[in-house]
């Protein structure tokens, strides 16, 4: 399904027909709610709109818009236009969509999701997820508008009460303000109550985020932030590629998928922000300038350097906002009708119209006849600190010590505390609520009276803190919110003494920093917490995890030998303890030892681990190196041991299968996906062993497990593999062309570039297929650009070498010598490798049609011995197996829709020779070459290609003959 934007916005206006003569109007029918609704950006709208409003199929007026203050442009269908739409309507109700459900993926009609019982759906809605998707996933449909209005607003206060700054809150909400609003002020002058306030406003029209910069943040945990919130609005891919450690793309992405959000991005207290933290706001500011409809919001007590006089004065993009206090008729309505409001008044007047000193007299209620103060910490020294109790003073103390909201029971840190002395404080205003139903000290009153904290208060009320802020942390990392998670426990090691909670805090920051991939944060966490603990399992732990950051670089040798040696230093550390880390360290020895080639180690580590997790009852950990142990053996050619231990490792997963324990390393992983990459590996195996039909169960397994299946980049190499299976030993191109365009899809959402072109590459195997050369040639064209682009010179080679068949298949010449020439690059030269018999073979045929019958010979000579090579090496190393990428359960597939290189390696030169020889005559070796052909693919089962072989060939000679002998 493919609809223009003239047509989108045609059903979009078919919403809201009822409002054609209507003088109030929703802002959907507006440029920018029109915009929003098919996802344009707001410049290019009247490019759309205009050739429907001449076609008279659209009418502009200008009428009030609910919500607003003024007469505002909107758009609704004229009679033409309603009769446009609903025969749209009906024809797209009819189209038939691939649906995915609790059943699995079916076809049906529009109509049919249209009508589910669980509510009405938006048939734009479904309109843009199939254009996207090629898929429809109902349950996904009914929460768009939720998505679309979703709310991070944790660290936020509420607004108890507020006045003035009209002009200021207008400033910040208006659609047509600038994009960056930096507002400045002394602590406590309101900032924060504004940007609450604005939040208020803009509820239920924009997605709102709000994030608290904290000293301790890093770049980073802001982007990390940001990347949930997109993920929630539906666009993962920010969060995606962080957690593939690929934050240097973070403007691309951004700029991709921030459009059309209508976000409302808050950050306060950015005064607090590092000069690395700058760095984000410095490419936000770059980022919305290119992004109509977003804004952002920065609260600063302080000038920031990251942007200049041209950003305000003459790009308009920064406007820059000085808080003042509030003029005397605002102090007046602030403090309401009071006794003592005229003397409070004077008082608050003499203070600046300061809004924090204000709460506080209100609250107090006081009578204030001292001499006016100058500061907020000698104020709250000299008339809020003297007239709290005991009880109250010490709830502050513990409270100041928090740098993060709380719930109230971390604010009871014994029976002395009780929820009247809180509400005492909220209604003093010396505390307020922030979220849901949390609470914090103003930063202002905090700083004074964590100054007042005695040594044993400190210690005796930290202790408590830090509990609390230890369980704050595991309750949010249990929520996937790894930010709020380094927030506590940041918070926590500012409080804590004790070596060993200093220990405990210091791995589990390094824990919450690997999860965003703040690798240099986790590596420092982990070799701060060696300093300062001497417990033998936790220092084998740190050593491991240290391990592991280093292998996030595996290919970098110096990098590698860094990995053995922390391996090394854990099991040290262990000595003669007998405990389940020991088998982790073995194994994660074991899969180095296989990156580096060095089978006959891996087996023996990993049958080691074996040993450890089978006595400790860790059945991931025997999973996993039941899985090891199965790779090697068929890299060493003993296709039997590499599926018995593949069995194993399934029948454990079915039968004992536990979580694995908290200690566990990030790479074991989740039953479904466990599962899967056993079944893969299994697949594989079998496949290798000549046993398609089994091979094809446990596919049918990876197929029932995909939905179960949260990684995205997991899903995309199940996806891939579930594809690749279908097309070539199905051979079922309709169900493997689904998979793929699902990759496809999936792989576009999370800007995953390599997995994308891995994707589209196989992709256009399947117009090859069916014979669609045309399709087929330009979808080559797109991968191998993709790869070059990426310095993927080896990927590229395989749609190069397709390009050129195809090109020749279509008897286009220049193109295929143009294709040809391409071989010499540099980037594919240097990674040519088994290749080189398919490469040879093409500058073989290249050779023929320039009339050198000589070098065609010699070019065909190479390649056919290079194309033997490849198969007897193939079968030497044991096949193929999963691959591996930097995090386990994170891989990119070399596998394309060709299968593995000796398919191609050993099938495509017989294929072209035979073809060029019937050109010239020799009709009986050209058999015996095609025959070759068909027994390579025979062998590896390759129905897909068997499907094709003859007719390719046939073409082939046919173009070669017109070519060279037609004359």
């Amino acid at each position: 399904m493919r609809l223009t934007h003239k047509e989108l916005i045609a059903l979009h206006l078919l919403e809201f027909v009822k409002y054609a003569e209507a003088l109030d109007v929703p802002p959907e029918m507006t440029q920018e709610g029109i915009a929003r609704a098919i996802r344009i950006e707001l410049p290019h709208f009247k490019q759309y709109v205009r050739p429907l409003v001449a076609e008279g199929l659209v009418r502009e007026r200008t009428t009030h818009v609910q919500g607003g203050s003024r007469r505002r442009k909107v758009y609704d269908l004229t009679d033409a236009g309603k009769l446009f739409a609903v025969r749209l309507r009906e024809k797209v109700k009819s189209e038939v969509i691939r649906i995915r459900d609790v059943g699995g993926v079916r076809e049906g009609r529009v109509t049919d999701v249209l009508e589910t019982p669980t509510g009405r759906v938006s048939l734009l809605d479904l309109v843009h997820q199939v254009m996207e998707m090629g898929i429809v996933d109902p349950t996904t449909l009914g929460s768009h508008t939720q998505a679309s209005l979703v709310e991070m607003m944790g660290d936020a206060p509420k607004v108890a009460s507020f006045v003035g700054r009209r002009d200021e809150l207008s400033a910040i909400t208006r659609d047509d303000g600038p994009r960056l609003t930096v507002v400045r002020g002394v602590a406590g002058i309101g900032k924060t109550s504004l940007a609450a306030k604005a939040c208020e406003l803009l509820r239920g029209e924009r997605p709102l985020f709000w994030h608290r910069v904290r000293p301790w943040d890093t770049h980073e945990s802001i982007l990390a932030g940001i990347g949930d919130f997109l993920a929630a609005l539906g666009k993962p891919g920010l969060r995606s590629i962080l957690r593939q450690d690929e934050e240097n793309r973070a403007p691309q992405v951004l700029r991709e998928d921030l459009p059309n959000t209508r976000a409302f991005l808050v950050f306060d207290d950015a005064h607090e922000a590092t000069r690395e933290s700058l760095a984000v706001f410095r490419l936000l500011k770059d980022v919305v300038a290119d992004v109509a409809d977003s804004k952002v919001l920065i609260l600063t007590r302080e000038s920031l350097p990251f942007y200049d006089r041209r950003d305000v004065a003459l790009r308009g993009l920064v406007q820059e906002m000085d808080l003042e206090g509030l003029g005397p008729q605002e102090i007046s309505e602030f403090l309401g009708a009071h006794p003592e409001t005229p003397s409070l008044a004077e008082v608050a007047h003499d203070l600046g119209g300061h809004p924090l000193f204000l709460e506080l007299l209100r609250s107090s209620g006081q009578s204030i006849s001292s001499q006016a103060l100058g500061d907020i910490r000698r104020f709250v020294e000299e008339e809020v600190y003297s007239n709290i109790s005991d009880a109250e003073r010490k709830m502050m103390k513990l409270a100041s010590l928090y740098r993060v909201p709380v719930p109230r029971d971390s604010l009871f840190p014994d029976s002395t505390m009780s929820h009247e002395i809180l509400m005492k404080l909220v209604n003093r205003s010396l505390i307020r609520t922030v979220g849901e139903g949390r609470f914090e000290a103003h930063d202002a009153i905090r700083e004074f009276f964590a100054t007042v904290v005695t040594p044993s208060e400190r210690r005796d009320l930290g202790g408590f803190a830090v509990a609390q802020l230890r369980r704050l942390a595991e309750a949010a990392q249990e929520m996937g919110d790894s930010v709020a998670c380094i927030d506590s426990l940041s918070n926590a090691l500012e409080l804590s003494a004790s070596k060993d909670a200093l220990a405990d805090l210091l791995e589990a920051l390094g824990d919450a920093h690997e999860r965003i991939s703040a690798l240099s944060s986790a590596s420092a966490g982990y070799r701060d917490a060696l300093q300062v603990t001497s417990d033998p399992e936790t220092m084998a732990r740190l050593h491991r995890k240290t391990a592991e950051q280093h292998h996030w670089l595996w290919d970098v040798r110096d990098i590698v030998e860094e990995s053995f040696e922390q391996i090394e230093a854990g099991l040290a550390a262990l000595g003669g303890l007998s405990c389940a880390e020991r088998g982790w360290l073995y194994l994660l020895r074991a899969h180095l030892e296989g990156h580096q080639g060095r089978y006959g180690r891996l087996k023996e580590d990993a049958e080691f681990a074996l040993d450890v997790f089978r006595s400790f009852g860790v059945v991931a950990g025997e999973v996993s190196a039941l899985e090891e142990l199965a790779e090697a053996s068929a890299f060493e050619g003993d296709g039997s041991s590499a599926e018995r231990y593949g069995m194993s490792a399934l029948e454990l997963i079915d039968s004992r299968w536990v979580a694995p324990p908290p200690t566990a390393p990030p790479w074991a992983r989740s039953k479904p996906v466990q599962a899967a990459h056993a079944h893969v590996m299994m697949m594989q195996t079998l496949l290798r062993r000549g046993k398609v039909d089994e091979a094809g169960r446990h596919a049918d397994a990876v197929a029932r497990l995909v939905d179960e299946i949260d990684g995205h980049h997991e899903r995309l190499e199940v996806l891939m593999r579930l594809s690749w299976f279908k097309s070539v030993y199905g051979p079922d191109l309709s169900a493997g062309e689904r998979y793929c365009r699902d990759a496809v899809a999936l792989a576009k959402q999370v800007h995953d570039e390599s997995f994308l072109a891995v994707a589209e590459n196989s992709l256009a195997f399947y117009p090859y297929f069916r014979g669609e050369i045309d399709e087929a040639r330009r979808g080559f064209e797109r991968a191998f650009g993709a790869f070059m682009a990426q310095g993927r010179g080896g990927s590229a080679i395989e749609p190069l070498y397709l390009l050129a068949e195809c090109a020749l298949l279509q008897g286009d010449l220049e193109a295929f010598r143009h294709a040809v020439v391409r071989f010499d690059d540099p980037k594919i030269q240097g990674e040519a490798g088994p290749w080189t018999s398919v490469i040879k073979a093409c500058q073989g045929l290249d050779r023929l049609l320039a009339g050198d019958r000589a070098g065609f010979r010699e070019a065909f000579a190479v390649s056919l011995e290079s194309a033997d090579e490849a198969i007897v090496a193939e079968r030497e190393a044991g096949g193929y197996m999963v691959s591996r990428r930097v995090r386990w359960g994170d891989s990119v597939p070399l596998l394309h829709m060709g299968g593995p290189l000796p398919y191609v390696a050993g099938s495509v030169p017989h294929l072209y020779y035979g073809a060029a020889l019937a050109a010239i005559g020799e009709e009986q070796e050209s058999k015996e070459h095609f025959d070759r052909t068909l027994q390579v693919l025979q062998a590896y089962s390759h129905k897909a290609r068997l499907t094709v072989a003859s007719d390719r060939q046939r073409r082939l000679a046919e173009v070669l003959r017109h070519a060279i002998g037609g004359s």
